[in-house]
């Protein structure tokens, strides 16, 4: 499992202009972490030396063939790679039409399904995975769809963590609604309250706090974790 002392990770963090994964590429960056970090629009990237950059669209089977055979062996060899793209219509089912199936799947589930398993050999030992599903992929959600390719993140999870183990680590975070993300962002003011009152603490979770999270789960803290859903759902009032 991950080693005890301290030292430099070889960090992948997937869909890093997304909001959450934005906050978590500065963490590890901060952190003096190596951050090899992608996304499908150039545009949007922040001027960082420390980060890498590389183009990466999770429903493209070339896309991921060309990242995993040219971007990632010139990064060098992985400690931690971070799942953080994802999409939600936000529809109830009878309003999908086919081709909006395919894609929540395809970049919600199998677009990182298809990126680990092209990542297999160039993992370190005592690696680590962290997918990010949702607490709809638990308790299901108002958009089914959405709610399926989350859930099936969990149940990928779990079969990787027994078939990965010792060598790597696999765990899923399953977050409600984070305060200022892109999803809290669009929501309506009604509808983040009543998120918030819902949530056990009263309060929602921030960028930052995922963010500390994730940093803490790579850590020697964690070492022996694997295999586990971690619910977020708010933060403790102080």
């Amino acid at each position: 499992m991950a080693s005890t002392k301290l030292e430099v990770l070889n960090t992948l963090i997937v869909g890093a202009t997304s909001s959450i994964g934005g906050s978590t590429t500065r963490a590890f960056v901060t952190a003096g972490h190596r951050v090899l970090a992608t996304s499908r629009q150039e545009t949007t990237r922040p001027k960082e030396p420390r980060i890498t950059w590389s183009d990466l669209d999770l429903t493209s089977a070339k896309s991921i063939e060309a990242f995993t055979t040219s971007a990632v062996p010139g990064f060098g060899p992985l400690d931690v790679v971070v799942v953080m793209a994802g999409i939600l219509p936000g529809k109830q089912l009878a309003d999908y039409q086919d081709e909006e199936i395919d894609l929540v799947m395809n970049v919600n589930f199998m677009g990182p399904a298809r990126l680990i398993r092209s990542l297999l050999p160039h993992f370190r030992e005592e690696a680590h995975i962290i997918l990010t599903s949702s607490v709809s992929g638990e308790r299901g959600s108002y958009d089914p769809i959405y709610a399926a390719s989350k859930a099936a993140l969990i149940g990928f999870t779990k079969s990787l963590a027994t078939w990965l183990a010792p060598n790597v680590r696999v765990n899923a975070l399953a977050p409600a609604l984070v305060q200022d993300s892109t999803m809290y962002e669009d929501m309506a003011p009604e509808r983040r309250e009543k998120h918030a009152q819902d949530s056990p603490a009263g309060q929602l979770t921030t960028l930052e706090e995922i963010a500390d999270l994730v940093l803490q789960l790579v850590g020697p803290a964690w070492s022996r974790t694997s295999g586990a859903v971690i619910s977020i759902d708010s933060i403790p009032k102080q």
